[in-house]
């Protein structure tokens, strides 16, 4: 039986969405090169006095660590704790929304750099929240940006890949895992009720995929290892640990010093680091930190209807 998700009882502001397709489209209308993208990553510098993505950019470089291939889907972080370096490899000739893949898969790399040698992240929970707290800080910066309107479309394009791509997902997922010897039929039944647990019936989302056996095909689902929930929970935290940073940056310098302190007696845990600030894991706990996330999606979205 697959683990509960944290934010189950929790709803995030789904319908901040506007239409899927729209934002898509528009992403994939905007294009930018690889240098281009990689300047912007490290302009996140400029969200906090901590970072130094611009140093440690020009450091991969220098060391021949990053890669931009035809040959690959996506992105990849590999890290290499014997020596304590992280090749960083992505996808070549994506549209500007690939420099959110980009930014995330440098941020994985970025933390990695504060492991001691022969040292790994080894929660993959809080691995994620590290990537996808570098891709916040990257939106941020774009959300302020003098181009704010064309990001902030391809910023919701990839916020609903994550809470609605990839939560319904991981809400089929459990279905499957969790039904008795399901058949055919009740797969489709399962995923049909997934996608309106996450969007409701007059959501565009239904009708993406719409084939009905398209999830056959879907090698995410069947032959990859995957954490039930680890992106939209790691998401969920990794905003509400965005925010808490911006209002006070010395909590960056701890999250990194949090890191350092890894070792074979001590993992990390995204929950030991909330109480180390001073963060009560308490029963409001998963409501605070969905609240931190609606609040910001609605914003976003209420500033697109206004354009």
């Amino acid at each position: 039986m697959p683990r509960q998700c944290y934010f189950r009882s929790q709803t995030i502001f789904t319908t901040s969405f506007l239409p899927i397709r729209k934002f898509w489209l528009a992403a994939l209308q905007h294009s930018l090169i690889s240098n281009d993208k990689l300047a912007l990553v490290k302009e996140i510098d400029q969200q906090q006095a901590y970072l130094d993505f611009h140093g440690f950019i020009d450091y991969l470089e220098l060391h021949q660590l990053l890669h931009f291939s035809k040959s690959i889907s996506n992105g990849l972080c590999v890290l290499n704790p014997r020596y304590g370096t992280s090749d960083v490899i992505v996808q070549k000739g994506l549209p500007a929304s690939g420099v959110f893949l980009l930014a995330h898969e440098i941020g994985h790399a970025y933390y990695n750099s504060y492991l001691p040698r022969n040292a790994e992240m080894g929660n993959s929970l809080f691995s994620e929240i590290c990537a996808l707290l570098t891709e916040f800080q990257m939106m941020r910066h774009l959300e302020f940006s003098n181009q704010a309107s064309t990001w902030r479309k391809i910023l919701l394009t990839r916020l609903s890949t994550i809470f609605l791509g990839m939560f319904f997902l991981d809400i089929f997922e459990e279905s499957i895992l969790s039904a008795t010897e399901p058949d055919l039929n009740r797969i489709l039944e399962l995923k049909v009720a997934a996608k309106e647990t996450v969007s409701g019936q007059s959501n565009p989302l239904s009708s993406i995929n719409s084939l009905p056996y398209d999830f056959l095909l879907d090698t995410e689902l069947f032959a990859s290892k995957r954490n039930v929930y680890q992106y939209p929970e790691a998401a969920a935290f990794a905003i509400d640990l965005g925010f808490r940073m911006e209002s006070d940056p010395e909590l960056q310098k701890e999250f990194c010093d949090y890191i350092s302190s890894v070792s074979t007696n001590h993992s990390l845990s995204i929950f030991e680091f909330y109480r180390h600030i001073g963060v009560e894991i308490s029963s409001t706990f998963y409501t605070d930190v969905a609240n931190s996330v609606n609040r910001w999606l609605s914003s976003l979205t209420y500033a697109w209807r206004g354009q």
